[in-house]
């Protein structure tokens, strides 16, 4: 509404008195985007006055509207239009950080907390080598016959085009997830309807087996459909990864992404993140910028590695420095 008064004790200071005063005023600015955000238009109280019509010709009539006075429009034209979402994707890795999710998508920015339930058969591991970057990132093992699957929290965000997604995650497969397998931990809901999906990586094997497509260049295993010559018990999606090794290690900048974007939610759903997270390696490698001195670009690194030292006793004491790392890789020498 154009009729916005801040009344705030020291309107000009509001620091003063309103610990996240800031805070707030950033994200009223920012939501919702122009055309329809009318920050701008709001007035201090000492601003904020009504014509003098008021007093005029012993005052208004009793029916009278004050936006006439103010010349604003009917509020009905300045609602936003009202936008359902259908489609939804969950990030349960790096994406789970606003910082990280926006520089792929600026229209992901907003997200919920939420967890996939066990009923969905998955696991998330460090499983996926990445042949390209040489390290080993998160992906979603599909269990077996027999195999109970484990929670997976992360975060659910709406998108109008999946299939851009499908081209950004190529060597993934969109797998839908039922409505009734996913747990929102906020106050959203989802609609009765919502498609929600999630990327289930391919072993890198396979991919390079069916090769891309000619018109397109992608890898073949990419987005909801996987090659029709799939054999489908040995090579979907979620089977046949491998753990961390000493070419494919963990990387503690990866480790930060995911934390610093699980913190956004508290300390508890990052423990939650770790203690959900399988197949933790020695292959570990801090390859922070200047590590030995963390605090210069990793603001959270305290929090991190206590949580980390805490829930992963005997796998943390192995992550070793980059000179450390190779030292640890460099073969033996011949007596």
């Amino acid at each position: 509404n154009m009729g916005w008064l801040n009344d705030r004790t020291e309107g000009r200071r509001p620091w003063v008195h309103m610990e996240n005063a800031l805070k707030i005023d950033r994200l009223l600015a920012e939501h919702p985007r122009a055309p329809f955000n009318r920050f701008g238009r709001r007035a201090f109280t000492e601003m904020y006055v009504l014509p003098s019509a008021r007093e005029q010709d012993g005052g208004l009539p009793e029916e009278h509207d004050d936006r006439e006075l103010l010349d604003l429009p009917d509020p009905e034209r300045l609602l936003c239009p009202r936008r359902v979402a259908r489609n939804f994707i969950i990030g349960f890795g790096s994406i789970i950080e606003t910082s990280s999710r926006r520089s792929s998508d600026p229209q992901a920015a907003d997200a919920s907390p939420c967890r996939i339930k066990a009923d969905f058969g998955y696991v998330r591991e460090w499983n996926f080598q990445a042949s390209t970057a040489n390290i080993c990132a998160l992906g979603l093992r599909r269990c077996g016959a027999g195999e109970k699957g484990a929670t997976i929290n992360g975060v659910i965000y709406s998108t109008e085009d999946v299939e851009a997604f499908d081209k950004r995650e190529n060597g993934y497969q969109r797998v839908s997830v039922p409505v009734e397998c996913v747990e929102m931990l906020s106050w959203q809901a989802l609609p009765a309807d919502a498609q929600i999906y999630v990327y289930v990586p391919y072993a890198p094997a396979v991919a390079a087996k069916y090769g891309n497509d000619p018109e397109t260049g992608l890898p073949l295993c990419s987005g909801p459909t996987p090659p029709g010559e799939l054999d489908a018990a040995t090579e979907a999606a979620g089977l046949g990864l491998k753990p961390p090794s000493m070419k494919f290690p963990i990387l503690q900048t990866y480790i930060d992404v995911c934390l610093n974007g699980c913190l956004e939610y508290g300390d508890d759903f990052a423990r939650e993140f770790i203690a959900t997270t399988f197949l933790w390696s020695p292959f570990w490698l801090n390859e922070r910028e200047i590590s030995r001195r963390p605090w210069l670009h990793q603001r959270n690194y305290v929090k991190i590695d206590r949580l980390l030292g805490e829930m992963l006793p005997d796998f943390f004491h192995h992550r070793l420095h980059e000179s450390e790392y190779a030292s640890y890789c460099a073969p033996a020498p011949v007596q």
